[in-house]
């Protein structure tokens, strides 16, 4: 996924995250630097979805989904986010973890949102009814 962005609204700064701490405190381009969840308020919480939520992705999103119910759970947010503007390809193991992500979220109380879900997208949730299991905003 490459350079990773955490959104702040205060002062409505981006950050990239560039790189990750070793044990010894020295900090180095970070080899498998990942999408971080995005907190854009309290209670607006986002993942982006990579171009190809498959397989070959499917563990790098899978992280990046976790670290966001679990973040979100602590803000006491109802709702997290996942944004598929970009997600023009999906598997299985996307949809797999799509219903994953809903049953985190559930377990802590909270609610999916699928945001810009693309048409090829929507309508393989709607032939496997995984549909009526999310929020699909437009």
């Amino acid at each position: 996924m490459g350079l990773a962005w955490l959104r702040r609204t205060a002062g409505r700064q981006e950050v990239a995250a560039r790189t990750e701490s070793r044990s010894s405190g020295d900090s180095v381009p970070s080899a498998q630097a990942r999408a971080r969840p995005l907190a854009l308020s309290p209670d607006v919480w986002v993942a982006h979805a990579p171009q190809e939520l498959v397989e070959s992705t499917r563990a790098e999103f899978r992280e990046t989904v976790v670290e966001l119910i679990e973040r979100a759970s602590e803000a006491r947010a109802a709702e997290v986010t996942i944004d598929l503007a970009r997600t023009d390809e999906i598997d299985a193991s996307g949809l797999g973890l799509l219903v994953l992500a809903q049953r985190r979220a559930r377990d802590h109380r909270m609610t999916v949102r699928l945001a810009h879900v693309q048409p090829s997208v929507r309508r393989l949730m709607e032939l496997t009814r995984l549909d009526f299991l999310f929020h699909i905003a437009a």
